[in-house]
């Protein structure tokens, strides 16, 4: 995850189940537009959270190390536990669901937007993004 920083970036992040930093910091880089230095204070994996999903806790952790309210937060997630982890963090949620699984009717409620693949997704993010004001440390 990247701490909030210089003026006109948005804070990124990611919460992820596993217990490897090192591909969390992959997934971030991956996201970014060029390259850009990872704050790793801000990654959290499974072992930082004292449950695994659906629990919040990832994600609550991520926010808070980010030092922003959940609800300034999106979660990008392709699995059911991970959107209803996201969704009870109180973050927004755009899902992608992975391989193309249908997901379960019951989420449908905790989605912000939804996405096919992560190409099709680039777009959706950009639009949610730039609809959500620019974050301010708590």
């Amino acid at each position: 995850m990247r701490a909030a920083g210089t003026r006109g970036r948005r804070p990124a992040g990611t919460a992820a189940d596993g217990p490897v930093h090192g591909l969390a910091l992959l997934s971030i880089e991956q996201l970014a537009p060029r390259p850009r230095r990872t704050d790793p204070s801000a990654v959290v994996c499974g072992e930082d959270a004292a449950r695994g999903r659906p629990a919040p806790d990832a994600y609550l952790r991520a926010a808070a190390r980010l030092g922003l309210p959940p609800a300034d937060c999106l979660a990008v997630e392709d699995s059911p536990n991970g959107i209803r982890a996201a969704a009870a963090a109180g973050l927004r949620v755009l899902a992608i669901p992975r391989d193309r699984m249908r997901l379960p009717v019951a989420l449908t409620h905790l989605i912000t937007d939804q996405a096919d693949t992560a190409a099709a997704a680039l777009p959706v993010l950009r639009r949610l993004l730039s609809a959500q004001p620019e974050p301010t440390p708590q």
